[in-house]
């Protein structure tokens, strides 16, 4: 599989994400997200009634060849929060990843910058793991962490994320 196809879910997630929240008059923040071709499962919780706080999980899902991705680091995914009212990036934004060593490969925190369609003129930080895969012989891996904004428009922001990957020969 290409390095393309193992990076994020397009901008579209960002309509899964906010829509059931957007219902219940939630504030004009959305996930925005790098290109790729990772599948992503998306469950709205809503921390507080007023909204001065927020939270999203996602399940992102992809395969990676042994053969292509052994010893080789590759973004797997990328998000920010936006806010489309203001197009100002988070400044304290931060993604902590569990566990950052599993019994198959090692995780960094990685990060890549530019626009997204909705703030084209606005530069954004997305975050996401940087996975090495470390194992010979590896079929799968897991691993979980937020990514977190806080005081981003008044309101303090989690993206509760899990990556699952199935490893092929």
């Amino acid at each position: 599989m290409s390095y393309t196809k193992t990076l994020l879910v397009g901008v579209a997630l960002c309509a899964f994400c906010t829509a059931p929240a957007l219902a219940r008059q939630a504030p004009p923040i959305h996930l925005a997200s790098m290109d790729s071709a990772m599948h992503a499962h998306v469950k709205t919780n809503v921390a507080h009634h007023n909204f001065t706080s927020f939270t999203e999980t996602i399940t992102f899902t992809g395969t990676l060849s042994q053969a292509a991705n052994h010893e080789v680091p590759v973004l797997l995914w990328g998000e920010t929060w936006q806010d489309t009212a203001t197009c100002l990036p988070p400044s304290r934004e931060d993604l902590d990843i569990n566990p950052r060593k599993t019994g198959v490969g090692t995780i960094r925190i990685g990060t890549s910058t530019g626009p997204t369609s909705a703030c084209p003129s606005s530069t954004f930080t997305f975050y996401g793991p940087m996975y090495e895969l470390e194992a010979v012989k590896a079929t799968s891996d897991h691993f979980s962490g937020p990514l977190t904004a806080r005081h981003y428009s008044g309101y303090n922001l989690t993206l509760n994320t899990n990556t699952d990957l199935t490893i092929t020969p």
